[in-house]
């Protein structure tokens, strides 16, 4: 859900560029055009009447067990996020769920929740996670890592620092970082490397994440000149998820939540069999509220009247 706020972000570059200009790039994608319509007022609200919306987030790597491409319906998820989008207490809540997370889903056996989509796609991963926090997504937004290097390269790159050397190689997946530490204008592939770094843990992925997006939202309000191309990917990206028309309002949302009223948590899970993590269903509730997913539990005020 992390790539839905920078999604978010790109869309309201918008409110940056002169009305003339809007005008003329509204022509050239439907986006844009929704973009214009809620600029100026005058585009409706598809979540009207709604209280809120739960996406689930699906960062997609390219699965080549077959030998081919990476299709998205058959990719292994490398990360995976459940956010409330709170409208009417204008809040924002997500939980991270670790990528090892052992799911034990019927008729599936046990098995690693990033797996899942392998053979079951979005819908087999959100019942996996349904049956983890008892929430049903709405919507499952998937992208995939060649969605986000090209989204780089058009920027001409993005400046982050790498915090330690990274050297990894997964020939079966494609995968090869060589990064050395320091301040560095990173190209689309590198940068996809910084985000898929697997020696360590999720907790230093989920940094890099964050890290990532104030980068890239910093090279984009620099260069308002690439944001139509930005767009149009964007667009192209969320296309089978999201109509223009949600992307705009969803975008509209976020960019008025308050940072005080947006929550995050991780999914609690202990060391299992291997690399495996366990989840611990008795801390998860408390998670859910920490991850602004839930209400907190009702208070029982004492009677003192007696």
């Amino acid at each position: 859900m992390k790539f839905l706020y920078w999604t978010a972000y790109c869309v309201l570059c918008l409110g940056s560029l002169a009305a003339g200009s809007v005008l003329g790039l509204a022509a050239s994608s439907p986006l844009l055009g929704q973009a214009m319509k809620a600029r100026l007022g005058i585009a409706s609200n598809p979540f009207e009447g709604k209280d809120e919306l739960f996406i689930l987030a699906l960062g997609c790597d390219e699965n080549r067990q077959y030998g081919g491409k990476v299709v998205s319906e058959f990719a292994r998820t490398d990360s995976i996020h459940l956010v409330r989008l709170d409208f009417k207490n204008k809040a924002i809540g997500m939980l991270h769920i670790p990528r090892d997370t052992e799911s034990p889903l019927e008729g599936h056996g046990v098995t690693k929740i990033n797996g899942l989509h392998v053979v079951g796609g979005t819908e087999l991963t959100a019942q996996a996670v349904e049956e983890l926090t008892g929430i049903r997504p709405d919507r499952v937004v998937v992208v995939n890592y060649k969605s986000i290097e090209k989204s780089v390269d058009v920027l001409g790159g993005v400046e982050l620092f790498v915090p330690k050397k990274m050297n990894y190689d997964d020939d079966a997946g494609d995968l090869h970082i060589h990064l050395n530490p320091g301040r560095q204008r990173l190209t689309g592939k590198q940068a996809v490397g910084f985000l898929r770094y697997r020696r360590d843990s999720d907790f230093f992925r989920g940094e890099r994440q964050q890290q990532f997006l104030k980068a890239m939202k910093q090279e984009i309000s620099r260069k308002p000149d690439k944001f139509t191309d930005v767009v149009n990917l964007i667009s192209e990206i969320l296309s089978d998820s999201l109509s223009s028309e949600e992307i705009v309002s969803l975008a509209m949302f976020v960019a008025k939540v308050p940072s005080s009223k947006i929550k995050n948590a991780m999914l609690p899970v202990t060391e299992g069999h291997g690399t495996v993590l366990v989840p611990i269903e008795s801390e998860i509730p408390k998670a859910l509220v920490d991850a602004g997913l839930v209400k907190p539990p009702a208070t029982r005020t004492r009677d003192t009247s007696l």
